[in-house]
């Protein structure tokens, strides 16, 4: 949860690569939690030995996969996180999430709208399915069980579709069309500097 409030604080400040450095690592929790709760005593091993070459990422996903469910963050939503905010890449090093043509760059925080959606679009990919899992992981009651099921499925409803998947063609489809959007979006921001800023 703390990577999600601080991922979210971080987004609404205009620092959007690094919210999503922060629900990278968000994606892993996840993912581990989810083996746990297919296999618990791969939690027992984990907390044993946490440096164990045997909980990657990649290895966590496999072993959900062999288990014969979906890892909540598959292997294409993961390696999208990577490149947007993990590793340096070419393709996607953006100053801003800057949907304009404008002359004006800037480097540095800044509010913008397709980067604030964004992060909040990743934090509820990560944290929706782990409702549905942390009754059983918590040992609550049948009927916190039942309450967390229940906010999860409705937290499904409101499913985003802007994604880190799809996110680049999203900018590229919108272009132009959001250029008013942006302007009102760095003028609202101009006017309500983050603590963070």
């Amino acid at each position: 949860m703390n990577l999600a409030l601080g991922a979210r604080k971080l987004a609404w400040a205009g620092y959007y690569d690094e919210a999503l450095l922060l629900v990278r690592t968000g994606a892993e929790v996840a993912n581990l939690l989810q083996l746990f709760s297919l296999r618990p005593a791969q939690e027992t091993a984990w907390r044993d030995e946490p440096e164990s070459k045997d909980f990657t990422p990649v290895k966590v996903r496999l072993a959900i996969e062999a288990a014969g469910t979906v890892p909540f963050i598959d292997n294409s939503r993961y390696a999208a996180l990577c490149k947007a905010a993990a590793h340096a890449t070419h393709d996607f090093a953006l100053a801003s999430h800057d949907l304009s043509d404008n002359q004006e760059k800037h480097v540095g925080p800044g509010f913008a709208i397709p980067g604030f959606l964004l992060v909040l679009s990743e934090i509820h990919a990560i944290i929706q399915p782990c409702l549905l899992i942390a009754g059983r992981l918590t040992n609550q009651s049948p009927e916190q069980q039942e309450a967390l099921e229940r906010l999860a499925n409705d937290l499904n409803d409101c499913r985003s579709p802007v994604t880190i998947v799809n996110y680049a063609d999203m900018l590229s489809a919108v272009g132009s069309a959001a250029v008013s959007n942006y302007k009102w979006s760095h003028k609202w921001a101009a006017r309500n500097r983050s603590p963070l800023a």
